[in-house]
């Protein structure tokens, strides 16, 4: 895995019977995300990417 810079990381929660995941406040700033904004989570065959998708 090429070397990256960790912004953040978080801890997953069960909320009723889906699983729910806190953007720490640093990784919000990085990917500018705003209230209502949907967060895609993308599989690139090695790691998981999180990307704003709207």
């Amino acid at each position: 895995m090429p070397d990256v810079l960790l912004i953040g990381s978080v801890i997953v929660r069960k909320n009723g019977v889906s699983l729910q995941v806190t953007v720490p406040v640093n990784a919000r700033k990085v990917l500018g995300l705003e209230s209502g904004d949907i967060l895609g989570f993308f599989w690139d065959g090695e790691r998981i990417v999180l990307r704003k998708v709207s």
